[in-house]
């Protein structure tokens, strides 16, 4: 038969309960649930039965106690409504014994007296319960805690080991310390975690990593870019909030010994060193966004440009049949272009050295022409003419149209030399009209040679 267990609950302060007793004593079953005693304490404490809403039992369990340091490690866990605290409490008693290696106390335990005469180890010793309100201060300890394995957030695959020696140098790193942390999926823990900001992160890790290099320590990391920084609500003193693209973390200053003053500062320091460097990294990150697609924008514009071409030198002209009266005029046409083409060929070249022709006109209107000043535009022109313009080849020169190969390179060679003198001239004269055109009948040739005219493709991209 289940004749009860005593639990003493300890009364976190609140607006609420700044009246009430500083603990709780109640007799609870092995069957009661965390709900039903925060029912209780309310009854308890005589406040309206809506506030049990807003409350929680915690509980804060000893695990292991440090022989040579003395130091406690303990754990907080806050309780499901469903959850028994009778079983839990049990569970807890019987780990810290098995893990302290108490004989004497697990035979009290069992029932059987210790050897030496020690007293039974009691729960209130190893367990220490908690009833608070969700808009109080959050609940300090003497100890540091760590969480339940249902309130791990921090899993191994964000808190991958890293040799972080490097962030201990001061031109890398711009604010750390040690700063409490609260759990995502339990509200009422708060981590205690050295953060070091640095750069466009911000990292976080159990302990201070070391100077010396090739020491791994598992840290996580947050990214600052389109982040925003504020200060944390008020029953979260000396704290801020800083929201990433994923979720919100929130830290706080701490410190048994610190005065006000201290914390105040330690605050605002982090918010004025996370602000500025949440605007340092937007601003890097536009300026990356902004040159990918300058890249990309470029890339796809040689892409087009090059499609075209190569789709046009595949298909090569389509020939127009000429019927009836108009036979002549178009054999006259033809005959003539073919002329023009002959021509254009000995000044330029080869089918693929006329399309890189092309390519070379295009880029030097879109570039030279919008980025460089007149003189220097001139000098891209006279690149450009000794590169395709200035030598020639007498094989693709036919004897068409009445017109002999003599008479063809002599006057292509006339025009060679003028375009090279007005070239020259200008260039020395520092002409200001830009040299934007100079090309444009050679190129339209060069497309007209190429099929492209006759295709009706539009060369500007």
């Amino acid at each position: 038969m289940d004749e009860g267990h005593f639990l003493s609950v300890n009364v976190h302060k609140s607006p609420d309960f700044h009246e009430a007793a500083p603990a709780v004593a109640l007799r609870i079953f092995s069957a009661t649930t965390a709900h039903e005693v925060c029912r209780m304490v309310i009854h308890k404490l005589k406040l309206p039965g809506s506030k049990v809403q807003d409350t929680a039992i915690i509980m804060v369990r000893k695990v292991r106690l440090e022989s040579s340091s003395g130091a406690v490690e303990q754990i907080l866990h806050t309780l499901r409504d469903d959850e028994r605290p009778v079983d839990l409490q049990s569970k807890a008693l019987e780990q810290y014994l098995a893990l302290n290696s108490f004989p004497e106390e697990l035979g009290a335990h069992g029932g059987a007296s210790g050897g030496n005469g020690r007293a039974p180890l009691q729960a209130d010793e190893v367990v220490h319960w908690y009833f608070r309100d969700s808009r109080s201060l959050p609940l300090e300890l003497e100890d540091d805690a760590s969480g339940s394995e249902e309130s791990e957030d921090e899993s191994t695959g964000r808190s991958r080991p890293s040799d972080l020696a490097h962030l201990n140098e001061d031109n890398c790193t711009r604010c750390a310390g040690f700063l409490l942390k609260q759990s995502a999926r339990d509200a009422n823990l708060w981590r205690k975690r050295f953060c070091i900001l640095t750069g466009d992160k911000l990292w976080y890790m159990k302990r201070r990593p070391q100077r010396c290099r090739g020491r791994l320590i598992a840290a996580t990391c947050l990214v600052l870019v389109s982040a925003r920084v504020t200060e944390a609500a008020s029953n979260v003193p000396f704290g801020f909030e800083l929201q990433t693209v994923d979720r919100k973390h929130s830290f706080r200053a701490f410190g048994r010994q610190a005065k006000r003053e201290q914390l105040q500062k330690v605050q605002r320091g982090w918010l004025q060193a996370l602000a500025g460097q949440i605007r340092y990294s937007d601003e890097n990150d536009m300026i990356s966004m902004a040159e990918h697609i300058i890249s990309d924008t470029e890339g796809a514009r040689v892409r087009r440009a090059q499609r075209r071409l190569t789709s046009a030198l595949s298909l090569g002209p389509t020939p127009t049949k000429a019927t009836g009266s108009g036979a002549a005029v178009a054999e006259e046409s033809a005959a003539s272009a073919h002329l023009e083409a002959g021509r254009l060929r000995y000044v330029v070249g080869n089918r693929t050295r006329r399309t890189r022709f092309i390519m070379a006109v295009q880029q030097f209107r879109e570039e030279a022409c919008s980025r460089l000043s007149v003189p220097q535009q001139w000098a891209a022109a006279r690149k450009i003419f000794n590169e395709y313009l200035k030598g020639g080849s007498m094989r693709s020169i036919g004897n068409e149209g009445g017109v002999s190969i003599d008479t063809q390179m002599q006057q292509l060679k006339e025009a060679r030399l003028v375009m090279e003198k007005d070239i020259t001239d200008r260039q020395r004269d520092g002409c200001l009209i830009s040299p934007v055109n100079i090309f444009d009948g050679l190129c339209e040739d060069a497309a007209g040679s190429l099929g492209l005219v006759e295709l009706g493709l539009d060369l500007e991209v």
